[in-house]
């Protein structure tokens, strides 16, 4: 998630300063000032503070004269434009003159001063995330991984679980972690995600991360039946919605009669058993990257146990992104699919899905899952008011179900 959709979803220039002075303060041993202002705000501070500078546009923060190959780990991404690829070249066009040192400081729209300064800035590079920020040391082949302040342990602690539990899985290695446990420090990959490479290579790299996935997914399966399963997530999204996040709110309402809808449907004549299984959590092309000849899976922040083919929906779905959903729902519900993606569902462990009742069943608990994934996402103090996604997801959701139940 880029900076110029966090300043809009979260107050996150104090978010920032907060972030960086924990890890700053825990990693250096001495105490630090961050101040975050409007690059033309004038501001008067002394000289022991380094100027930083934000482009939002391409989430990132970084001094004046910065080694430009700093920049070598958000290219990848930035370059190419998948959904409108006649953007492809106005990206790299903008991407050279916001990273070109002459030019870099002038696009950007955020000044950050930093006391003590940090030790070799000019090979380094602060991005943004959705719920960490990372900052990346070229010199030493290391990024810091820190959780941004407010947010729940519970992210660290997932990545950190799958390291320790899943050491075959191909994700960067963590070499040291904070004495408070609020970062991490792993080695520094550089790669490009499969939608932005041609066909044959997206095809290669994600059966290769697939294959991993099925691996965790067999060890880690158990047999729950269907109604005690759908019951529990219907109980989650219940618990969700007693957060101050939610109450009262018609966000709630929309939310309740989806998930008691949905629950209802599968209980009613269900006395079959599902499969669950330590999932991935957030199994979309822009957390697989690859340099060509290895790959890696990352962002393991929602990781956890689920239905299943919870990750194979999601690579289908791109369930993700607002818009698609009902599209690519009935894709699959229809079986109206490439080759790749029937590939992708014969071969998904512990599952038939060549029955249209198997899959319409599957795909209905997984509209469940995805909601307490966006409630779980949205239920943070920290954010402004008035979660427009989540409800534009529901309105998504429940057109789906008008049309199957």
């Amino acid at each position: 998630m880029k900076i110029s959709t966090l300043l809009k979803r979260e107050p996150f220039p104090k978010l920032f300063e907060k972030t960086m002075i924990i890890f700053l303060d825990d990693y250096y041993g001495l105490n630090h000032s961050v101040n975050w202002s409007n690059k033309f705000k004038s501001a008067e501070f002394f000289d022991k503070y380094e100027f930083w500078y934000c482009n939002p546009a391409i989430n990132s923060v970084f001094v004046k004269n910065a080694n430009p190959t700093i920049f070598n780990s958000i290219n990848g991404e930035y370059s190419y434009n998948p959904i409108r690829p006649w953007r492809s070249l106005l990206q790299k066009i903008y991407l050279f003159f916001s990273q070109t040192k002459l030019t870099s400081v002038l696009l950007a729209s955020h000044k950050i001063y930093i006391s003590p300064p940090i030790n070799d800035s000019k090979n380094k590079l602060i991005i943004g995330g959705n719920t960490k920020i990372r900052l990346i040391d070229i010199s030493q082949k290391k990024v810091y991984v820190i959780l941004k302040d407010g947010f729940d342990k519970k992210y660290i602690n997932k990545e950190i679980y799958v390291r320790n539990n899943f050491t075959y899985l191909p994700i960067p290695k963590i070499t040291e972690l904070g004495n408070n446990n609020l970062w991490y420090c792993e080695e520094y990959v550089i790669g490009t995600p499969p939608n932005r490479v041609l066909k044959n290579k997206r095809n290669t790299i994600i059966t290769s991360a697939v294959r991993d996935i099925h691996k965790m997914l067999n060890e880690t399966k158990k047999n729950i039946s269907i109604n005690k399963y759908v019951t529990n997530l219907n109980e989650q999204i219940n618990l969700h919605l007693k957060s101050p996040v939610f109450a009262g709110t018609d966000i709630s309402k929309k939310i309740l009669n989806i998930s008691n809808l949905i629950t209802e449907f599968i209980i009613k004549d269900s006395h079959e058993f599902i499969t669950t299984a330590y999932c991935h959590g957030d199994l979309h092309e822009g957390n697989i990257l690859s340099n060509g000849e290895e790959y890696w899976i990352l962002d393991w922040e929602n990781s956890g146990q689920n239905q299943i083919c919870y990750d194979l929906f999601l690579l289908l779905i791109g369930s993700r992104i607002e818009k698609i959903l009902k599209i690519n729902f009935f894709k699959i519900l229809n079986n109206d699919l490439d080759d790749e993606q029937l590939k992708l569902i014969n071969n998904w462990p512990e599952v038939n899905l060549s029955k249209i009742n198997t899959r319409k069943v599957y795909l209905i608990i997984f509209l469940l899952e995805d909601l307490i994934f966006h409630i779980d996402e949205k239920n943070n103090q920290v954010f402004y008011k008035a979660p427009l996604s989540l409800s534009n997801r529901c309105s998504e959701i429940q057109l789906i179900l008008d049309e199957i139940l």
